[in-house]
């Protein structure tokens, strides 16, 4: 007696891809709230959109920028530019409000992207050459008594700085680092400058030295982490890291809360207190993405925009173009693809801003193009397979575009049949047939757009 088969109703859905991409699994083996892909989208409220564009230049300094530190307390910025190609100088270093003439500080002592903090009512700069201070009155002055340095931090009213190829962190005077006292040592004043030895010997040179749980966590690059606790000068240090695989750069590193994150040849990883006292583990982050990270992993550098609870990544200093974002609050991860190579990046209050050779730009909602281009999209769905066929019926869709914008669409392919969806429809069936054994969706797109509704519907034989 032959088995009869029923058929079966499917549908396959990009209304929720709340998972993000994942490239972590074959196509076929992703989750049903995940893409393959999902290029220059994010999310708004659970709702998949067009990325944030952003503006022409805001600020100009007449050369590339190449480093933006943002200054909260006067919504200005202490900017950098690229030092010469052939290494016979340093940067340039302007002060500059949006909307307003840039002011020239004059130059870096060092060689290196500069790293800035606040101390008092300066603004302090470490570039791997002797320290410079700004006070908002006049140029970049030189503090002749400090040593060289290209990492800085704060700790117990001193200065913190350390230099690649030193062993030793040096600590300023209690509140001062700038007076030309402010780096010398006296041994019988606890309140006088201070150094620190940390992995003499080791093999491995400081990358960056940051705080996590009141200590100060050093990495090197003989692939060790060292702790260091207590209070200036009553210092203290034991190895809490091995085989790290830490990225050789300050700015691969970055802070997240009680959280560590930095990049590494094996994708993203986090540092964080366990429940044990006194412990340290690593874990994996942004497992999904993380075969795209090593595959293209290059000088590396990561940024956290913590107003967004996002972490942007840029894998390979080769390709200043493309970035992946992980939204840490989610889980979720995408990719962004620029029209113009992105320096730098920092959180302001109003929206991103990103240095570009052609000056500081702002990205926020309110910019639908990057500058004058436009933002190409692009969605891969999981690819969807079947040991019989799926007969394709229809697709219910409500894709909504800009407001206004009557000549926007999206193209819509599956397997070797496509069709344009202008954005000025409201929901809309689509009657879609075919015989497919395994398919994927692509979306593209130029127009901005929020994907409200998107469902094929069909039947598996």
């Amino acid at each position: 007696m032959p088995i009869e088969r029923q058929q079966q109703a499917v549908s396959c859905s990009l209304s929720n891809l709340t998972g993000g991409m994942n490239a972590s699994v074959p196509e076929n083996m992703i989750a049903e709230n995940e893409a393959a892909l999902l290029e220059n989208y994010m999310f708004e409220q659970g709702v998949l959109r067009t990325r944030d564009g952003y503006s022409e230049p805001l600020i100009d300094i007449g050369e590339p920028i190449d480093k933006i530190w943002y200054d909260l307390s006067t919504d200005g910025f202490l900017l950098a530019g690229k030092p010469p190609a052939d290494g016979s100088g340093s940067a340039n270093v302007y002060y500059a409000y949006v909307g307003e003439q840039s002011t020239s500080l004059g130059k870096l002592t060092g060689g290196e992207r500069p790293m800035c903090c606040r101390f008092s009512d300066k603004i302090i700069v470490a570039s791997g050459g002797k320290l410079q201070y700004y006070d908002y009155k006049n140029p970049l002055v030189t503090v002749e008594s400090s040593f060289l340095s290209d990492n800085l931090w704060v700790q117990d009213m001193r200065l913190g700085t350390s230099k690649r190829g030193d062993d030793n962190f040096r600590y300023s005077s209690t509140g001062d680092c700038t007076s030309s006292e402010a780096w010398k040592e006296d041994t019988n004043m606890i309140s006088q400058a201070q150094w620190y030895q940390i992995g003499a010997c080791d093999g491995g040179d400081i990358i960056t030295v940051l705080t996590l749980a009141g200590d100060l966590i050093v990495f090197k690059t003989n692939d060790r982490g060292y702790r260091v606790s207590g209070t200036v000068p009553d210092l203290s240090s034991d190895a809490v890291l091995s085989d790290t695989h830490a990225e050789d750069d300050r700015e691969a590193f970055a802070l997240m809360g009680g959280t560590i994150v930095f990049a590494t040849d094996l994708g993203l990883r986090s540092l964080q207190t366990t429940t044990t006292y006194g412990n340290f583990d690593t874990t994996e982050v942004a497992y999904k993405i993380n075969r795209l990270l090593q595959e293209n992993c290059h000088k590396p550098k990561v940024w956290n925009m913590l107003t967004r609870r996002q972490l942007w990544i840029r894998p390979n200093e080769a390709d200043k173009k493309t970035f992946y974002i992980y939204q840490y609050d989610t889980g979720a991860a995408y990719k962004y693809v620029f029209h113009d190579d992105i320096n730098d990046a920092v959180e302001t209050s109003n929206g991103i801003m990103l240095a570009t050779d052609a000056g500081l730009r702002r990205m926020n909602s309110e910019y639908t193009k990057d500058g004058n281009a436009l933002i190409k999209s692009k969605i891969v769905s999981k690819m969807f397979i079947t040991p019989n066929r799926i007969i394709t019926r229809y697709l219910d869709m409500f894709v909504e575009g800009r407001e206004g914008d009557n000549d926007g669409k999206i193209h819509v392919q599956i397997a070797n049949r496509g069709f344009d969806y202008s954005l000025a429809s409201k929901r809309r069936i689509k009657h879609f047939y075919n015989s497919l054994r395994a398919f994927e969706i692509v979306v593209t797109s130029s127009s901005p757009h929020r994907i409200k509704n998107f469902n094929l519907y069909g039947v598996d034989e």
